[in-house]
């Protein structure tokens, strides 16, 4: 009778245990931006919206760091073979919205590569079938978005890419942009480094 009564009160509190059934990852994202009051405007509006990926960058060139955001644009999840489509949005109203077109994607600073005095931004997206990702560079001018460079494709091997490995996909040396490409020519797949010729 006695262990009756040690154990139930263990028992009635495992009971009311709070149950979590969300395992997806989260993201602290006022830890990255160093505008902490504009973050946190956005923090609720970001976290509920699906498959959102975030960079901070000054994209516009205003000296004004902006806050881009990935999002879910129209969902195809529903139709056969379907795929669902992305946009870029931006914090500042300023900054017009860059669509992504389809493939779930990751957003990566690229800082100033085409030395115009705004950030550019480059998205990683996954493939519709198969583990072979597409990449593009973009930048903000004119009020629009345009491609600095021909986009190309990067093998992942079906593995997640880093976010290290990420920036390193695209590098400025001596005022020359290179971008690195897998050599698809032989079994190695080793990294080829090309010049980017900028638009």
């Amino acid at each position: 009778m006695k262990y009756i009564l040690f154990i139930l009160p263990l028992y009635l509190l495992g009971c009311h245990a709070p149950v979590t059934t969300d395992h997806k990852q989260t993201v602290d994202t006022t830890a990255a931006t160093p505008l902490p009051a504009v973050q946190q405007a956005y923090t609720q509006l970001i976290q509920a919206m699906p498959d959102t990926a975030i960079a901070y960058d000054d994209f516009n060139g205003d000296q004004i760091m902006d806050t881009a955001y990935g999002v879910l644009f129209k969902d195809h999840s529903d139709e056969e073979d379907g795929q669902n489509e992305y946009i870029v949005r931006f914090s500042s109203d300023s900054i017009t919205p860059l669509y992504a077109s389809y493939g779930a994607m990751r957003l990566i600073n690229e800082g100033d590569l085409n030395k115009d005095g705004r950030d550019d931004i480059s998205l990683f997206q996954e493939p519709h079938h198969g583990c072979t990702y597409h990449m593009s560079t973009w930048t903000y001018a004119n009020n629009k978005w345009k491609e600095i460079g021909k986009p190309w494709l990067t093998l992942t091997g079906c593995e997640r890419v880093s976010d290290e490995d990420l920036q390193k996909k695209i590098v400025l040396e001596n005022d020359t942009v290179y971008y690195y490409e897998e050599d698809v020519s032989n079994d190695s797949f080793q990294l080829q480094k090309k010049v980017m010729i900028l638009y």
